[in-house]
């Protein structure tokens, strides 16, 4: 009980925010997972990400485009919305 008072300690610091998210993450997926309450651990877990830099995030979106934007369909994405906006 006494960690889960600590969590808005945790995010003062990067590593300990890191951490503290970690382990929201997993306590909410536990809860969706052994208890069957999914459609409440995915809004915890979406008011969680409050706390998650927009760095991160401008970070992660520019990975996923890369990602996207290599494979084959990504390719083809690419092809056909650029033709559409000429």
């Amino acid at each position: 009980m006494l960690r889960w008072c600590a969590f808005p300690f945790m995010l003062f610091n990067r590593y300990t925010r890191i951490i503290g998210l970690l382990g929201i993450l997993s306590f909410h997926l536990g809860i969706a997972l052994l208890m069957g309450l999914p459609w409440f651990s995915l809004t915890m877990i979406a008011v969680d990400a409050i706390f998650i830099r927009d760095h991160s995030f401008e970070k992660l979106n520019g990975a996923l485009k890369r990602w996207w934007i290599s494979s084959s369909e990504g390719e083809e994405w690419v092809r056909v919305n650029s033709a559409r906006r000429i």
